[in-house]
């Protein structure tokens, strides 16, 4: 459960990989909400540091993210620390700014890596964002926004077209989020917090997956210290090939950026039957024949 509080404190982290959208967009939050003292502070100091506002009687921070999209994996955990660190206890909305006619499948693992590393679902506390002009159409920037609690808003936010009507409402779908979040805040994992480990049991036979599954788990969520994510692959064989894709890509998206860790095909304790070999021969042309590298049969 996400940390909780005060329901009037907006702090919120903006989440992208065009910098410079990111920073109209945080100028567009802070325009014309700036306490006198921010603004006597140069435009450029201003925008490289936290962004604090009046917004109907509450103290917003804004904190935009540097170069998140374009960082190694292994960098991506201190920015986002650094960013965190910025806006204490953590943010309490993300602001997920997204352009359709520039936002990769490999973007889009990026961006499930960093929402990733919260303890909580971060997409419980997320809105997205995209330009208004920008009319592509993306399936992957479609799925985040259904996926958002917020659901998704279309702003003009380049330098001096923005309106205060847009404003407003991105102002009212914030404290809306919040509100329905109880004021709740998202905490990073620790570094030493095991990823989840993601099975799936793949075979012909549902009664024997659902008697594995139940014998893997033992009626809890983990196993040895680490929580365990169990998926069932519907039997392949026999699907024509689009509808066999479309199950590999519906249990790739429930696994997030770790991936499948390990396939668990169930047999029955008799001797395959010629079906049973049909069948893991479709799991190795719908995931290719490296499969067999992360394959264990299993006898329930």
């Amino acid at each position: 459960m996400a940390a909780s509080a005060p329901p009037s404190e907006l702090r919120i982290l903006i989440l992208g990989k065009n910098n410079q959208q990111i920073s109209n967009l945080s100028y567009f939050l802070g325009r014309g909400k700036r306490t006198p003292l921010q603004k006597t502070l140069s435009s450029k100091v201003w925008r490289q540091a936290s962004v604090c506002g009046e917004s109907g009687g509450n103290a917003p921070t804004v904190v935009k993210t540097e170069e998140l999209f374009g960082l190694p994996e292994g960098e991506i955990r201190r920015e986002l620390e650094r960013c965190v660190g910025l806006c204490p206890p953590g943010p309490s909305v993300l602001l997920l700014l997204l352009l359709p006619s520039d936002f990769t499948q490999e973007d889009r693992q990026k961006l499930e890596l960093v929402l990733g590393l919260f303890r909580e679902d971060a997409l419980e506390q997320a809105l997205v964002i995209t330009p208004q002009g920008d009319l592509r159409w993306n399936s992957s920037v479609e799925k985040l926004a259904r996926a958002c609690r917020g659901g998704r808003l279309r702003v003009d936010f380049e330098e001096n077209q923005c309106s205060e009507d847009q404003l407003q409402e991105l102002w009212k779908q914030m404290e809306i989020l919040l509100k329905h979040n109880q004021g709740r805040h998202l905490t990073l994992k620790e570094g030493g917090d095991p990823q989840p480990l993601n099975l799936v049991l793949c075979g012909r036979h549902a009664a024997l997956k659902s008697s594995a599954a139940s014998a893997i788990l033992r009626g809890q969520r983990g196993a040895a210290g680490r929580q365990v994510h169990l998926l069932e692959l519907p039997a392949l064989y026999g699907k024509p090939q689009r509808a066999t894709r479309s199950e590999s890509v519906s249990l790739f998206s429930k696994c997030g950026p770790e991936g499948v860790h390990a396939f668990l095909l169930v047999l029955p304790l008799d001797r395959p039957c010629k079906e049973d070999r049909k069948e893991l021969e479709a799991v190795r042309e719908t995931f290719g024949s490296s499969v067999d590298g992360f394959t264990m049969v299993l006898f329930p």
